[in-house]
């Protein structure tokens, strides 16, 4: 539905090389639903997401990469993946490739049957996953999934080969797993 676009780096680069070809988006009381693929497919340091509702989207109902300072504050997030994609792995929120500082901050993530919910997946900096409220995520509801595979449920909170994050004050309730950290060496 929307794309705000710029550089990505192609490895380990340093923040001044990437996140600054928009700067300062806000996004306000919008609505993301029926899209194609993503709800909104977002680039951009500074950048402000409140008070929007995303549902009923496909693989990310919002993918955030190569940001700093972002913040993703008293949103709804709801039914990702609505057309059960396997294969891949879907998440309400992406945020993704070298991000730094990104505060998730008083949001609703809930009926998540099929999906993750947040993830901070894979070079993320200094996380922040604060107050929100996660609830409905994945399809056993709590009960132990396929232990044979490295992901057996869906993830109220995923935080995955990344660098400090700080998850405090949330509430997790009927999730298959509140939070997941996976971590390489």
């Amino acid at each position: 539905a929307l794309e705000i676009d710029g550089h990505t780096p192609d490895g380990l680069a340093d923040t001044s090389a990437f996140g600054k070809d928009v700067v300062g988006t806000v996004i306000e009381h919008c609505t993301f639903s029926y899209c194609g693929r993503v709800g909104a497919h977002l680039k951009g340091d500074n950048l402000v997401l409140r008070h929007c509702r995303v549902h009923d989207t496909t693989t990310e109902g919002i993918y955030l990469m190569s940001s700093s300072d972002c913040l993703l504050e008293k949103n709804m997030f709801s039914r990702n993946n609505v057309e059960n994609i396997v294969g891949y792995y879907p998440a309400a929120v992406k945020i993704f490739n070298q991000t730094y500082r990104v505060t998730c901050r008083d949001n609703l993530v809930h009926d998540l049957p099929l999906s993750n919910g947040i993830w901070y997946d894979v070079g993320n900096v200094d996380a922040r996953f604060i107050n929100n409220r996660v609830t409905g995520v994945g399809t056993n509801k709590g009960k132990m999934g396929d232990a044979g595979t490295m992901w057996p449920n869906y993830n109220g909170f995923f935080f995955e080969i990344s660098k400090n994050a700080v998850c405090a004050g949330n509430v997790f309730e009927d999730c298959d797993q509140a939070i997941f950290i996976l971590i390489t060496f």
